[in-house]
């Protein structure tokens, strides 16, 4: 169960997760837009100055329902820091990241590598690439150049 949370959010976890703020995120909780991120401590347009739209699933729904504050400011943090300022990712990864993977029955991996099994598990599960590099804020070239080439499918299909 936690470790498919982690994978929900997986796309959470670096400079786009860090910036996002209530505001960003549709009513219904259906559609996140990310058009920021936070480097350094630092709030800055994306790496492609582009928002995107990201459209959640049940876990991320329900996840959100349930932290989302029943009073809360637009520009509020969805994932604040301990004290409600924005987190700073060498904290989050030493003191949640860690804990949180000591607790699973996996190797240590850094953050960034969940957003590696999200891109390869959205295209196990046949999810097109240039949809895949929609949600993630790349182009359809580097999701085959970099991605594409370790996805493991294990049936082969029937040729009718």
């Amino acid at each position: 169960m936690l470790k498919n949370k982690m994978r929900a959010l997986s796309q959470f976890v670096r400079n786009a997760g860090i910036a996002l703020n209530w505001e960003h995120i549709s009513p219904d909780l259906k559609i996140i837009t990310f058009s920021q991120a936070v480097v350094e401590g630092i709030r800055k347009d994306t790496k492609t100055h582009l928002p995107r739209r990201f459209p959640t699933n049940s876990t991320l729904q329900q996840l959100f329902e349930r932290i989302r504050p029943t009073r809360y400011k637009p520009t509020q943090a969805v994932f604040p820091g301990p004290k409600g300022s924005l987190i700073q990712q060498h904290n989050f990864t030493t003191r949640a990241w860690r804990t949180t993977l000591q607790a699973l029955p996996l190797r240590y991996r850094p953050p960034y590598s969940m957003r590696h099994t999200f891109i390869t598990t959205c295209l196990e599960k046949g999810v097109s690439v240039s949809q895949v590099a929609y949600w993630v804020g790349n182009s359809p070239k580097t999701i085959w150049q970099h991605y594409a080439g370790v996805i493991c499918i294990q049936d082969v299909p029937t040729c009718d």
